[in-house]
């Protein structure tokens, strides 16, 4: 990426390109946008987000990318769609419930997820409740909350029509090795098998067609973990993979364009 050490940003995928949307830059937030184009191995500046945050939500519908909630100095609601084609960033509906970092986040069918989350400081308030945005509409709706404890700094992979929410900082001050799937036609959450792993937050999440992978992530104060996992929701599964090789890997952005991730 060619900027300064980024964390904390937002992400999405757009056809056969990633973005990267805002984050911390020394201490500071910023508004850059990058499109990372994987055949070309190359970045290129887009128009900037109009407000900066970091921990904020990433998804994309139907050709346009979504960011949401954040940490921008307070706490944040709002909603943002990005057009890659006009390179543009339009205000939307701002997102329903309390304002808030650290959510979960997925698009199925057409519509945006949004849910979970730190509504004040690092110690808390978490909370589980959750959102679907139809972009149609330009309106939220609420949907069932995330099982379990409340918690924020989760990971989520979206597979086989169904989201799968892992891991995260729970309410107990424990970090989390659980799972669990949601299917948007019931509007159903059901615990999956936890990860063989460390229990972690902030890990790096990756979607595939079949299948997803979690790895790296935060496991204690202080404490990065670097080892991955294949999830097969077929055979509802786990499966360890090679350690990620690079640095932290902990709010980072992830990005599973053409296949490759």
């Amino acid at each position: 990426l060619p900027t300064s050490g980024l964390w904390g940003p937002s992400f999405f995928t757009i056809g056969d390109k990633g973005y990267v949307v805002s984050g911390c830059t020394d201490g500071t937030n910023v508004t850059n946008v990058w499109m990372y184009d994987p055949e070309a191995d190359s970045w290129t500046p887009r128009a900037p987000i109009p407000v900066a945050r970091r921990f904020g939500a990433g998804f994309a519908i139907n050709g346009k990318g979504y960011v949401a909630c954040g940490l921008g100095g307070p706490h944040m609601n709002d909603l943002w769609e990005y057009d890659p084609v006009a390179d543009s960033w339009t205000s939307r509906a701002d997102f329903p419930g309390d304002p808030r970092y650290g959510t979960h986040y997925f698009a199925l069918n057409g519509k945006g997820y949004v849910g979970s989350g730190n509504t004040g400081s690092s110690s808390g308030l978490y909370v589980s409740d959750m959102f679907v945005y139809d972009p149609v509409l330009n309106s939220w709706s609420s949907v069932a909350d995330l099982p379990g404890l409340a918690r924020y700094g989760t990971s989520t992979m979206t597979a086989s029509g169904r989201a799968f929410v892992f891991g995260g900082l729970l309410s107990n001050g424990q970090h989390s090795g659980d799972i669990y799937e949601y299917e948007p036609t019931t509007d159903v959450w059901t615990l999956r098998p936890s990860i063989p792993g460390a229990t972690r937050t902030y890990a790096m999440a990756l979607s595939y067609s079949w299948e997803g992978v979690i790895a790296a992530g935060k496991s204690g104060a202080g404490v990065n973990v670097y080892d991955g996992f294949r999830y097969l929701p077929g055979s509802n599964a786990w499966t360890a993979i090679p350690d990620y090789p690079g640095e932290a890997g902990w709010v980072g952005a992830t990005l599973a364009v053409s296949g490759r991730s």
